[in-house]
This record gives C-alpha cells, structure tokens and sequence, in this order.
C-alpha cells in the first residue's frame, strides 16, 4: 500500500491501519469522526414534483453499517481501543451470561477437545473392525 487509503474505508481497512504504526494515530481519528457522525434519520421525499412531502425516517443504512461494523457500540470500540474484541473478551461475556468462571470455561473447551479426537480414533477403529462390504 502506497500512503493512506481515499475513500470510504471499511471495517478491515480500519483494523489493517491501526496495525500499521504510521497511520494508526489517522485511523483512530478517522475512527472518531465516524463515530461522531449522527445520520440516525434521513429527510426523504415521499411527495410528488408538484406536492413534496418530506418526512424524517430511520436511517437504514447509515455510515458505520456502511463501512462493515455490527453495530455503533463496535465502532466505538474499535476508536477508543484500536483493537477488536479479543478473544478472552467475548469469552468473559460469554461467561457472565451463563454464570461460569474463565476456568470452566477452559475446562469445557479442553473436554470437548478430547471428545472430538475419541469420536475420531473411534470412527478409524470401527472402520477396521467393519466387515467387509458393510454399509455404515
């Protein structure tokens, strides 16, 4: 990449620049003024040429969808962090919804890693032990 990207930029651009020491500082502005941005409701014309009717609707695709982000709270994230949620991130909201602790958690994930590799050794010995021309 040749200097600082024109244009829109998108979700990946943002996390791609904030890794990138030269411009990380300009992402995290450009992050700021995105988020400062209020395009909540749009002005449309529901009228005709000759009897406009403009009415303030919702917006539906407003900037930040736009650039690819879920939703304000992630950009906002994203501009005061630099960093998307990690993964120890989603791990304790996902721990704080369902009242375990960051060990069970851990144990969880280790058990169902053993299970899958018994669930394989097993599949490779019953192949071997199948007898011929059966159909599984």
């Amino acid at each position: 990449m040749r200097g600082y990207p024109k244009g829109p930029l998108t979700k990946r651009d943002y996390e791609n620049l904030l890794t990138m020491p030269e411009y990380e500082k300009r992402a995290k502005a450009d992050l700021a003024k995105l988020a400062a941005i209020d395009d909540t409701k749009i002005t449309v014309d529901q009228g005709t040429e000759k009897s406009p009717k403009l009415m303030e609707i919702d917006n539906p695709t407003p900037m930040w969808k736009r650039a690819g982000f879920k939703d304000k709270d992630e950009l906002l994230k994203l501009a005061e962090t630099g960093k998307m949620a990690s993964i120890a991130d989603i791990r304790s909201i996902i721990n704080a919804k369902d009242g375990t602790i960051e060990g069970d958690a851990v144990e969880l994930s280790e058990d169902l890693v053993t299970a899958e590799k018994e669930k394989k050794e097993k599949k490779v010995v019953d192949k071997r032990t199948a007898p011929a021309g059966a159909v599984r």
